[in-house]
């Protein structure tokens, strides 16, 4: 062994060079998590933009026939404020019940009581609508109890889903009925 000279020997790499490709691989790792949580936002952002434009407007209402009645309904709460939709009923006979959505982001519409789309957006937070009777859940959708037959108005002949309105309960309260009790089961 010579002492004279120092000599450098090449040396395999030690811990701190493979930590630093360690951190290379993790931050690799986290510029695609922040890339993909970008792409997420975005989709977002352009599924809620097309979800407002696709909204009815609750000023947009069927013209009423000659043998029908237009019938408004109202509902004032303080916050957020009410919506009043005309509704109109081609069976001027036919009984229905003023049902008011209670869910924030609105009830959805189906087409019939087997979940099929209806295309005509959902029935706003706080919009009062007909109902003129429930009918089962024939749907894959297990959190639905049962359907509303809407009728009249922007939603007629659509179904709601009967515990996504406020069923005669006070509004801003947790509610404690799925179905509202005066409104029949349908024929």
């Amino acid at each position: 062994m010579s002492t004279g000279s120092p000599e450098q020997k090449e040396q395999p790499p030690t811990k701190n060079e493979d930590g630093n490709a360690e951190k290379n691989k993790t931050a690799r790792y986290g510029m695609i998590g922040v890339i993909v949580a970008a792409a997420i936002a975005a989709i977002a952002a352009i599924s809620a933009a097309m979800i407002s434009k696709s909204q009815p407007s609750s000023s947009t209402s069927a013209a009423p026939s000659s043998t029908s009645v237009p019938q408004t309904t109202s509902v004032s709460t303080g916050t957020p404020p009410s919506t009043t939709v005309a509704t109109t009923s081609s069976d001027a006979g036919r009984h229905t019940f003023p049902e008011t959505a209670g869910n924030r982001k609105g009830s959805l519409t189906f087409r019939d009581n087997k979940g099929s789309a209806s295309g005509r957006g959902s029935i706003p937070y706080n919009t009062t609508v007909q109902v003129e009777c429930y009918a089962e859940n024939l749907s894959d959708m297990a959190s639905i109890n049962v359907f509303y037959k809407i009728s009249g108005g922007t939603w007629d002949s659509l179904y709601a889903p009967a515990n996504t309105f406020m069923n005669g309960d006070a509004p801003g309260t947790a509610g404690t009925h799925d179905i509202d009790p005066v409104v029949p089961p349908c024929r």
